[in-house]
């Protein structure tokens, strides 16, 4: 039952040409990456770039690869602004929890986030999970990136305001995918959030927005059905 503990650029971060991985075979763990840099735009907020997360110098260098794996037991994740499987210029971030009951909070840019040609994945293989965080999250897309969030089983609860829940903007694709289980899904925003696309504005196209549910009973807060 291992407790890691960090700031900012840590726990599976991979920067400019870089490869980052914790692999974690068992145990109840903790992971916490919080009390970064401040975060310019969102006062009372911190940069963590942790727990899976892919880091480009914009715009002069592409991203690394940066890789969490957990293969067992009940953990919990804490970030804040950039992780749990976020990608930021040409990068790749993983977080890959294959079993337990996990909780996962983060603030932004997470949880399955591509940002900025990037691709961010946070896939759990099982148990009774929770999923919250605010904004481009829980499979969330921004300018030209892929942002995926897949969950294969148990009863699961994710909670954000906007562009979450399987929602793009600016000519990227999005996907939260959860294969079984009596889930639940809070997005608060309803222009932006639970398979919400984006027109593209001045580049004249859009983006792919997925939310699928495949087995399992369901409460979307925004009244959709399967």
């Amino acid at each position: 039952n291992t407790h890691y503990r960090a700031t900012e650029m840590a726990q599976g971060f991979g920067a400019t040409s870089g490869l980052g991985l914790l692999l974690d075979t068992g145990g109840d763990d903790v992971y916490e990456a919080v009390g970064g840099t401040p975060c310019p735009w969102l006062a009372g907020q911190n940069f963590s770039l942790a727990q899976g997360f892919g880091y480009g110098y914009r715009p002069f260098a592409g991203g690394g690869v940066g890789i969490v794996a957990d293969l067992a037991g009940n953990d919990r994740y804490e970030a804040g602004v950039y992780g749990q499987g976020a990608a930021y210029w040409y990068g790749l971030g993983l977080l890959l929890d294959a079993a337990g009951n996990d909780t996962y909070h983060a603030y932004q840019y997470c949880q399955g986030a591509g940002i900025h040609l990037s691709a961010g994945l946070l896939w759990d293989g099982g148990g009774d999970d929770s999923y919250s965080a605010y904004a481009i999250c829980q499979g969330g897309a921004h300018d030209y990136s892929v942002g995926m969030l897949l969950d294969d089983a148990g009863n699961d609860h994710y909670e954000a305001t906007s562009t979450a829940q399987g929602s793009a903007i600016n000519n990227s694709f999005a996907l939260l995918l959860d294969r079984a289980g009596n889930d639940t899904y809070v997005g608060k925003d309803p222009h932006q959030s639970q398979a919400a696309g984006h027109d593209g504005g001045k580049r004249e196209y859009g983006s792919i927005a997925l939310l699928l549910d495949l087995g399992g009973n369901y409460y979307y807060s925004q009244g959709q059905t399967n």
